[in-house]
């Protein structure tokens, strides 16, 4: 089932978009205007770790203009529970339909109960673990919900 069609079926109020790399927020931007929805909230890291995506990336390409913006407040890799603020796992909750790209947010996101039933994740597999219990193979990029969303 396409997310437009999970969209249109859930009769969706909001949409979580979880972002990953800064040099993405281009794409995510492009994407998130295809996607058009009212109620759209973009996150992002608290402060880069890595190359990651922050709330000075999502205003210096405009982002902020397309989409309801928070940020996670975390340091860290992935979207780590115990490392976000409070404000996040709120937003998390009160979401019925969340896009979380990136393998750190897949690896941080996939096995808990917050997520499970409502998280479509896009990502590169990285590693053969990954691999595994995305289904796919070493390299493959991916758009998978675990099971239960539809």
């Amino acid at each position: 089932m396409s997310l437009y069609r999970i969209i249109e079926k859930q009769d969706l109020l909001r949409v979580d978009y979880i972002g990953d790399n800064a040099g993405e927020i281009v794409f995510d931007k492009l994407f998130i205007s295809e996607i058009a929805h009212p109620g759209l909230v973009y996150s992002v890291r608290g402060a880069p770790v890595l190359n990651d995506a922050t709330m000075e990336d999502v205003v210096y390409t405009g982002l902020d203009k397309t989409a309801n913006m928070v940020t996670s407040g975390s340091r860290f890799l992935g979207c780590c529970l115990s490392k976000v603020s409070k404000e996040f796992i709120q937003t998390l909750k009160d979401a019925p339909l969340v896009i979380a790209k990136g393998q750190a947010n897949f690896e941080s996101l996939e096995h808990e109960e917050i997520a499970l039933g409502k998280v479509f994740f896009l990502l590169k597999i990285k590693c053969e673990e990954v691999a595994n219990a995305a289904g796919a193979e070493f390299g493959d990029v991916v758009f998978f919900a675990r099971p239960g969303l539809m």
